[in-house]
């Protein structure tokens, strides 16, 4: 996905319930300053800094392209974490990038965070594109 060509867009992964697993191949990857629900004004930590998101296309059934979807990630987010630790307990990222990675991403449940809100928790894996070699 870039600038240039428009990226793609694909509609957003959903996680329902505790259990929901959204698993595929990525696609595509990007990174975007991350936006209000509704608004969507952009996101700004306490400093000033932008909150960032990943943006991960993921396709979930192989040569179909209406089986894909986009997992937006965010800064400082539960779900980014898990992908992170994923990606480390992968090895880390394919010299290649992310693009033909596997990611699996399961909703595990919910935590109270530090503001007292409740805060969904994930489980993921990540199976880097070069790992068959």
């Amino acid at each position: 996905m870039s600038l240039i060509d428009g990226g793609a867009t694909y509609p957003a992964a959903k996680f329902p319930a505790v259990g929901s697993k959204v698993a595929g191949r990525i696609i595509s990857y990007d990174e975007a300053q991350a936006t209000e629900f509704g608004t969507r004004a952009p996101k700004f930590f306490p400093d000033g800094k932008p909150i960032m998101q990943a943006v991960i296309g993921l396709e979930t059934v192989p040569g179909d392209e209406t089986s894909r979807v986009t997992l937006y990630a965010e800064q400082g987010k539960r779900l980014l974490k898990s992908i992170q630790s994923a990606v480390a307990e992968a090895g880390g990222v394919a010299p290649s990038g992310h693009i033909g990675a596997d990611l699996s991403v399961t909703k595990t449940g919910t935590e109270t965070a530090k503001n007292g809100a409740q805060a969904f928790t994930f489980s993921s894996v990540y199976v880097r594109a070069d790992a068959d070699e």
